[in-house]
């Protein structure tokens, strides 16, 4: 069986693979199955358009695999309708699809009489747990910028900065030079050297 595993995070700075690779690399051996494709995304769930997603249902429909497993239906996709989309899309082309860790989904056997209430139940809780995310997410941020907290980076256009700059310049170094030598982009090097 021509298998292809699909693993993502959502971020690439504070999550790793490590968690869903232990727990589908023990299912795949008690299933005894070597993947022929591991696939991995560091991006959100809530588009289509990420390089390894796009990989995986090309595989799919050009039915180079014969079964996609990934962890939980959630690394799959979080948009319900288009998560259920695509597994009828693959499954009708006869690729099966595995979610070993949740319920209904977790079999290579894809006739299952109640796996579609499975796959819709779940697929809308993803989205919904997507959308509480965000809504904590953007309620946080609104919090903070009431307490009068200062959001995003810090700028780099400081006096201190621009001294050094006007100081480099004067001494001739290009403005590639100096962005090189401060670690400062060549657009605010220009806005401190007009300021």
């Amino acid at each position: 069986m021509r298998v292809a595993v699909y693993y993502r995070i959502s971020t690439k700075d504070k999550q790793s693979f490590d968690s869903q690779k232990i727990a589908v690399e023990s299912w795949l051996s008690k299933e005894k199955i070597t993947p022929q494709y591991v696939i991995e995304d560091k991006e959100s769930g809530s588009t289509e358009s990420r390089t390894g997603y796009r990989r995986l249902i090309d595989l799919s429909l050009r039915k180079k695999i014969d079964a996609v497993v990934c962890y939980k239906l959630d690394r799959f996709g979080r948009n319900a309708r288009s998560v259920i989309k695509r597994i009828i899309e693959i499954e009708d082309m006869g690729v099966r699809f595995v979610a070993m860790e949740t319920p209904g989904l977790n079999t290579l056997d894809y006739h299952l009489p109640f796996r579609m209430m499975f796959l819709s139940a779940f697929a809308s809780l993803a989205e919904m747990e997507r959308d509480a995310l965000r809504d904590r997410v953007r309620s946080g941020l609104n919090a903070a910028r009431r307490r009068g907290v200062k959001l995003g980076r810090p700028t780099k256009a400081t006096t201190k900065n621009k001294k050094m700059v006007v100081e480099l310049r004067k001494k001739n170094y290009s403005i590639r030079a100096i962005s090189k030598q401060l670690k400062i982009s060549p657009v605010t090097i220009q806005k401190l050297l007009k300021s």
